[in-house]
């Protein structure tokens, strides 16, 4: 998260947004897989929607860690000359 914030005074902001969204998930995760389960109690189905949501977010955070900054990169090359 610091590498993408040029400007470390909104580091705060932004990890509190990202605390936001992965609150709603901790908070959603367990009645939307109680509803999966069903009458019929097949486990299956939640774990199931359990794994394909982490794998997501696993996906994002290899992406956000490949993807090249163009910020960091300028530094970098500040940092060199």
């Amino acid at each position: 998260m610091t590498v993408w914030t040029p400007d470390l005074s909104e580091l705060g902001a932004r990890m509190g947004l990202c605390f936001t969204f992965t609150a709603f998930g901790g908070l959603l995760g367990g009645p939307m897989s109680g509803a999966l389960l069903g009458s019929q109690h097949k486990w299956w189905i939640a774990s199931l929607f359990s794994g394909l949501i982490s794998l997501i977010g696993i996906l994002i955070f290899v992406v956000m860690r490949l993807y090249p900054v163009p910020a960091l990169k300028a530094h970098e090359d500040t940092q060199r000359a």
